[in-house]
């Protein structure tokens, strides 16, 4: 993969027309709405409260693996000759892996507690030592290692890990995502702010006692990660594309998504005194439209017009009308179906529906299943 040949992204095949579901806007719209039936599933039909207690952790921890395998690993280790198939089998070991990494996680950040693992039991409600579920605790941790990720894969186009191969570079991926988030984690987070210690004692939490609110690191990583994706995704990384690629490139392009995005954070957490979560909602929408925009329907219909600024001009605004209406939509949807208690504020739903369902539902469905039952996505070199 490249920022000028990217193996993420690929046009629509020679000699599609408008009306062939190999061509856009078509294959867009079928990807578009598999992504908007997961997330009704998930999201909706499972009660949306229950839905972020339940899978907000879990799915979060997921990225990263689902990460790996569609645009690592491009379609290992179930191949065959049917996509169905391997989108299947890929998409029920992901599922497990995530599991277990969520169990670690737990492990992590405070204790095991596998009986709560998945679980809406709140932590206190019953007699005895209370329970551990892996929501809320975990959050910040599988935020940190998947912002990793995105800034490993993305920003820093695979290096160095590429030369792995597929297969090793994308396990080597995964473990320097863990890395590095269990480290900023350990350095940063902290929990006092957010639960007395005697609590944190008796609920069993490890408080790492670092200079930043534990929660606070939820905005700050998704301020960072938009920045990331909207910069190599949809504009597949151009402000940088006069730096030769490698360590120079990949540096760069770290330090300044993460100097734009902790500047975002300030000035959307201070000035314009938005809170943590509802800074996590619309980084997520945003996230999530960059994703559609750039992957799903491959920059249409900006692409239509010359190459440059207009271009580029144009698909930001397609971005941001589609982040607004998700915003708007799920906002709409959560306050009709849900009661909200401050613990689990409906911004926070709106981020797992965003980033879990939709942006990875659209990355589940193009690298993972390969955009099955529609034409498959370009083989990784023949991207445009």
């Amino acid at each position: 993969m490249s920022i000028t040949q990217p193996t993420t992204l690929s046009a629509a095949p020679a000699g599609a027309t408008a009306n062939d579901l190999r061509s856009q806007p078509a294959v867009g719209v079928v990807g578009a709405v598999i992504a908007i039936v997961l997330c009704l599933v998930l999201g909706v039909a499972v009660a949306p409260l229950s839905s972020l207690q339940i899978l907000g952790a879990v799915t979060t921890f997921s990225l990263p693996v689902l990460i790996a395998s569609a645009l690592w690993w491009h379609g290992w280790p179930v191949r065959s000759s049917s996509r169905l198939l391997d989108g299947l089998l890929n998409t029920v070991l992901i599922a497990g892996v995530a599991v277990v990494l969520t169990a670690l996680a737990q492990v992590i950040v405070g204790r095991g507690d596998l009986s709560h693992l998945l679980s809406t039991t709140p932590a206190g409600h019953r007699p005895g030592r209370p329970p551990f579920p892996s929501y809320p605790w975990t959050l910040p941790l599988a935020g940190l290692i998947f912002l990793a990720m995105i800034v490993l894969t993305f920003v820093c186009d695979r290096w160095p890990l590429r030369r792995l191969g597929d297969a090793w570079s994308g396990i080597a991926a995964i473990v320097v995502a863990w890395a590095v988030g269990l480290a900023a984690y350990e350095l940063l987070a902290n929990w006092d702010a957010v639960i007395p210690p005697p609590v944190q004692g008796a609920l069993g939490l490890h408080n790492p006692a670092g200079p930043v609110s534990a929660f606070s690191l939820l905005g700050w990583t998704l301020s960072v990660a938009v920045w990331a994706v909207v910069l190599f995704i949809p504009l597949r990384g151009r402000p940088f594309a006069r730096i030769a690629a490698g360590p120079v490139r990949s540096l760069a392009g770290t330090v300044v998504v993460v100097a734009i995005g902790w500047g975002t954070f300030l000035l959307l957490s201070g000035p314009l005194s938005l809170t943590v979560p509802e800074i996590s909602a619309g980084c997520g929408s945003v996230i999530a439209a960059s994703i559609i925009a750039g992957l799903i329907f491959e920059v249409w219909p900006a692409r239509l017009l010359a190459a440059g600024p207009a271009r580029d001009a144009g698909l930001l605004a397609t971005i941001g009308a589609m982040a607004v209406a998700m915003f708007v939509v799920l906002k709409a949807i959560g306050d009709a179906n849900s009661t909200w208690p401050p613990s689990s504020p409906i911004y926070l739903w709106m981020t797992v529906c965003t980033l879990n369902f939709l942006a990875a539902g659209s990355i589940l469905w193009y690298g993972v299943w390969r955009r099955w039952p529609v034409a498959a996505p370009a083989a990784p070199g023949e991207g445009h």
